[in-house]
This record gives structure tokens, C-alpha cells and sequence, in this order.
């Protein structure tokens, strides 16, 4: 009779709405073990995506045409980029999280990108690019949460860094280029000059170590 208590629930499980069982998996680690990791890992991934994207839009009043500005996604890169390396110091494992902001930094790249080369479609049609933006994000996200079981999540995004890279590399140039052009007289270009620096030195340097 005692036996039979023993694998009646399982454990921690006083509040659970699963029938009784006899799986010693349950019994020992909990109802967690019912999950999927790749649906647990795919959660994590969607949520992070739609959390940056909607306090993107939040700082910006969801205003489709002031949240696609050139200097605000500057601000936002850079912020990744000094976020990076302090997640790397708080915690060098490199987990599914983990992964999913440097997805994120790709696309603010890619974005940047976007609006530099195509700022008359950002202009009209704001609303449908950062669609289009966070769709991407979420189906790269998608792939990348279901290949951990071929361990070439990463692999995904290293290859998504170098072409993110390489696209701010030329983002950075044209930026420059814009700069050299105005002689310096705008104060707004010449900054976005000095930014294009920095782009070039960020895709130039780190995308042949992606490639390796």
C-alpha cells in the first residue's frame, strides 16, 4: 500500500494536474521533464524577440516612422556592443539566451543597413520594414532553436554574424563616403561619419573571424 503511494504523483507535485503515475523520470524530476527543450528553447527565443522589439517600439510611442530612424538604431547598436562583452563577463557559458541576443545585434545591423541603402522604402513604408525585420528575426530563430539537436545552432549564427558584418562594413563605408562628400559643414552627417568609422572597424575586423 505504501509502495503504491510512493508513485502516486510525482514529486513537488501538490498543485499538478496530471494524473498519478509510475515514471520514475517524473517522480524524481518533476512535471519539467514533459517539455520539449527545443519548444522550451524556441519559447526563450520569441519572447526575447518580441520583448526588444516591443520596448523599441515603446521608447518611440509605437510610431512606426519615428522608430525607424538612422540615429536611434545607431544608439541601439552600440548598446549591444557594450552589452556583449558584459554578458561575457557576468557569464561566459554560452547558453540558448545567449544566442538569441547576438541574433538580435545581426538585425539591428541588417536594419541599419536597410535604411541606409533604402531610406525612401523606410520613409513609406516603415510599418511593413520592421515587420518584415521582426519576422526574420523570429523564423531565424525558429531554425535556430530546432537544430540544437544537430548542435548547429551556433553554427547559424556565426554565418548570420559574418554576413551582418559584412553588410555593416558596407554601411559604414557609405557613411564615410557621405561624410567626405559634405566637406564637414553638417554636424549631423559628420557624426554619422564617425559612426561609419566605427561600423567599418566592427565589420572589417570581426567578420574573417566569424568566417574561421
Amino acid at each position: 500500500m505504501n509502495s503504491e503511494a510512493t508513485y502516486a504523483a510525482p514529486a513537488n507535485s501538490s498543485s499538478s494536474l496530471l494524473p498519478p503515475t509510475k515514471n520514475h523520470v517524473l517522480l524524481q524530476s518533476g512535471d519539467s521533464q514533459l517539455y520539449n527543450p527545443t519548444l522550451l528553447l524556441l519559447c526563450v527565443g520569441l519572447f526575447q524577440n518580441c520583448a526588444v522589439f516591443g520596448l523599441i517600439l515603446l521608447l518611440r510611442s509605437f510610431n512606426c516612422q519615428r522608430t525607424l530612424d538612422l540615429h536611434f538604431w545607431i544608439v541601439i547598436l552600440a548598446a549591444t556592443l557594450f552589452a556583449g562583452p558584459l554578458i561575457f563577463l557576468i557569464n561566459p557559458h554560452i547558453s540558448g539566451s545567449m544566442l538569441f541576443f547576438f541574433l538580435g545585434h545581426e538585425a539591428v545591423e541588417v536594419l541599419i543597413f536597410v535604411m541606409v541603402f533604402a531610406p525612401a522604402l523606410c520613409r513609406k513604408h516603415p510599418g511593413r520594414v520592421l515587420y518584415a525585420g521582426w519576422v526574420g528575426l523570429a523564423t531565424i530563430s525558429i531554425i535556430v532553436a530546432f537544430n540544437d539537436h544537430h548542435h548547429h545552432g551556433a553554427d547559424v549564427i556565426s554565418w548570420g554574424a559574418f554576413i551582418s558584418d559584412s553588410l555593416n562594413t558596407a554601411t559604414g563605408t557609405a557613411m564615410v563616403k557621405k561624410w567626405v562628400r559634405s566637406s564637414g559643414r553638417d554636424r549631423v552627417i559628420t557624426a554619422e561619419g564617425m559612426a561609419g568609422i566605427g561600423f567599418i572597424a566592427h565589420g572589417k575586423f570581426l567578420a574573417p573571424s566569424w568566417a574561421d
